[in-house]
Parts: structure tokens; C-alpha cells; sequence
């Protein structure tokens, strides 16, 4: 990421969306939708074209970037274009505002205020992540249960505690999500809100974060930052209670690109022609035969080496540091008989690892901003 600062010091953020860009809140606003975003925002600052608030929010509250957002005791918050002074924070080991109650409180007063209207809530929780930080009425529950080896913070904040700090802070997003679901149902929301839970990437594997303890990649391989399906593959759960039957459980295989028209299904929204999405609608609702299938998924990273993956049904084709042609890897795995990709396949299967390659090629599309080099410019 690209990060620039102020005369003040403060971040300006990251590349920000172009204008013109058509996101999710701006599709529900036009559905006549009130819509909010709460939390961490890395797509652009209130002096460029990627502030939220021109991107389809109505309402802002949170982190601008990325950077700012790997303390939890801060100085200030943006409130849509504003700052938010959060006085006695210093940006330190602790303070007397943290972050996530200051989101939680907002979060609950967007759906309060607008429980007469239709309304979208977009929360970007920043826990748990990195910083290590929790305020200490709630590291009680677990400070005494494990032992510990203090975090020096070599690249994030130090923490003495490092394992009772980071259940705490899940325990914090799970005590939230119990508020909201309480105050859905006292105000009679609750049998028509849809809720959506999960999350962007696997666990970490820095900032005191211990993956093996908490075995946060439940076994797969892989982790933040690379795309084995420990780094790509993340749980989903959906409430409807008035359309959704309880404890359906579904093997459909989505992404995030597939959310803004599933959404627009649900809102009766005339999705425009051209998104890579599909609607995983039907799957929500139990109907896996008329439940429409990816022919193929494709991603690419051009950090932690430069990588390559794409997935067509149980396939999956993995290239690998891509920045470095002499440790260049190809990898072909079969996740229905090996999750956790241990079987290289490529020299056993050579025409699938062809064909996968070349749907690779048409699915790259360069971007000036951050090139792979072994790529070019398909």
C-alpha cells in the first residue's frame, strides 16, 4: 500500500476507489436503504475519491486506513468527514477509549435510529487483529488460565499476555454481536434482518498472534498472507430466521466478489451485466439443484513472493513465487480427496495443469499499481 502523510502526521490511507465505482452501499441507497459502515476502511480518505461517504455510505464511523488501525487506543476516530478527538488517548499501550466499544455504541445507535427504515450495516470489525490490546475488565476471564510468553513486539505492540489478550478480544466481538442480536429483537427487527458474520483471510501467523495454540487454520494449510486454503478459506454464517431455516448447512464454494449479487437478489435489485458474481441465494435458502456453480475462481497476490491460484471444482492450481523465477513452484491439488494440499499433482495430470493455466492467463488482468512481473501484461 501506498501511504502518504499529512502536514499533521495523520495517514491519508491507501489507493483510494475511483469515482464512479459502484459498490454495495451504493446499490442499497438506491433501493431506498440507510446504510452505514463502521469500523476499519482502506479504500480511500475524506480529501480523495475513496472517502466512504462518497461511495455509498451515508453514515462513517471508524479507522481511515489501515495503518491507523493497528492501535486500538487512538487519538481520534473519523466520523464520517470529521475527526473524532478521543481525549486521554495517546496512541499507546492502553487509554481510557477503546476502539471496538466506541464502534459497538455506534453500530447500535445507527440501527436504533433507523429501525422505522430500511437499513444496511456494514461493520468492519478491527478485532481481533493486531495490536494485542483489550481492555483489562475483560482479560479477567482468561489471564490466569494458560501459560504465557510475553510478546516483545517485534513488529506490533508488546503484550505480556499474549494468548489471554487475543480470547479476550474474540470474546469482545462475540459479547457484540449478542447486543445487537438483543437490541434487533427488542425492537422486533429480528425475524427480517439478515445477518452476515465472517471474515477476510485466515489467521495470522505475527504481533503475538500463536496460531498453533489457538489452531487457527483448523488444520488446512496455510495462513494470512499466502493462498494454500488456511489463507483463502473462511467460514460464512447467515441469520434470516424468517427465510432461512435454522442449522442449514451448505458445501456451495463462494467468494467475496459474490456477495453484492446475492444481496441484490435479496433486495430485488436489477443487478447491472458485467460482475464476476454469482448469486449464492439459492444456497441460503436450502436449494443446492437450482443453485448456479463457478466454472472457475482465480486469485492473485503480489506480496509474500507473488502468487498465483485458481480453483475449478475440486481442482486447485497453486504458482508460487512469482517475483523469483528461480524458485518458481507449480502445484496441482485435488482438495476433494487432499484439503490440505500435500499431494502435489502437477507432473501425474499435465493437460489439467495446461488447461488451468490458461483459464490463469484469462483471468489475469494487470494492474499498473501493483505488477507481478512474471505475468506481463496479459
Amino acid at each position: 500500500s501506498i501511504i502518504e502523510k499529512e502536514v499533521d502526521d495523520d495517514f491519508i490511507g491507501q489507493w483510494p476507489l475511483e469515482k464512479g465505482t459502484f459498490t454495495l452501499g451504493h446499490m442499497l441507497q438506491q433501493q431506498g436503504y440507510k446504510t452505514a459502515c463502521v469500523g476499519k476502511w482502506g479504500l480511500g480518505h475524506p480529501q480523495n475519491s475513496g472517502a466512504p461517504n462518497k461511495q455509498g455510505f451515508d453514515h462513517f464511523y471508524g479507522y481511515i486506513c489501515q495503518v491507523q488501525a493497528h492501535n486500538y487506543y487512538p487519538r481520534y476516530l473519523y466520523r464520517n468527514h470529521e475527526k473524532d478527538y478521543l481525549e486521554g488517548n495517546e496512541r499507546g499501550l492502553t487509554g481510557p477509549h477503546y476502539a471496538a466499544d466506541k464502534m459497538d455504541d455506534e453500530c447500535l445507535s445507527f440501527i436504533r435510529d433507523n429501525q422505522d427504515n430500511p437499513f444496511f450495516l456494514y461493520y468492519a470489525s478491527p478485532i481481533p487483529h493486531l495490536a494485542l490490546q483489550v481492555p483489562d475488565r475483560e482479560m479477567k476471564t482468561y489471564e490466569q488460565l494458560w501459560e504465557e510468553t510475553p510478546y516483545q513486539g517485534k513488529s506490533y505492540l508488546p503484550h505480556d499476555k499474549p494468548r489471554a489478550a487475543y480470547a479476550a478480544m474474540v470474546s469482545h466481538l462475540d459479547s457484540f454481536v449478542g447486543r445487537m442480536k438483543s437490541l434487533l429483537i427488542d425492537l422486533k427487527l429480528d425475524e427480517n434482518t439478515i445477518i452476515i458474520f465472517t471474515s477476510d483471510n485466515g489467521p495470522s501467523y505475527i504481533g503475538g498472534y500463536d496460531r498453533d495454540f489457538f489452531n487457527g487454520s483448523g488444520g488446512l494449510r496455510g495462513r494470512k498472507g499466502d493462498l494454500y486454503e488456511g489463507g483463502l478459506r473462511v467460514p460464512l454464517l447467515v441469520e434470516w430466521p424468517a427465510k432461512i431455516e435454522a442449522e442449514l448447512v451448505s458445501n456451495h464454494v463462494a467468494s467475496f466478489w459474490d456477495f453484492m449479487v446475492t444481496l441484490a437478489e435479496l433486495a430485488e435489485f436489477d443487478m447491472p451485466e458485467g460482475t464476476d458474481g454469482v448469486s449464492f441465494a439459492p444456497a441460503l435458502f436450502g436449494n443446492a439443484d437450482g443453485q448456479e456453480e463457478h466454472d472457475h475462481l482465480y486469485w492473485e497476490f503480489p506480496a509474500y513472493g507473488g502468487w498465483q491460484v485458481l480453483r475449478q471444482g475440486d481442482w486447485k492450481l497453486v504458482r508460487r513465487n512469482l517475483t523469483n523465477k528461480k524458485k518458481n513452484t507449480l502445484e496441482l491439488y485435488n482438495l476433494k480427496d487432499d484439503l490440505i494440499e500435500q499431494n502435489n499433482l502437477s507432473e501425474a495430470y499435465p493437460e489439467k495443469v495446461e488447461e488451468m493455466l490458461a483459464l490463469m492467463k484469462r483471468s489475469h488482468v494487470t494492474n499498473p499499481n501493483f505488477k507481478i512481473p512474471e505475468l506481463g501484461d496479459n
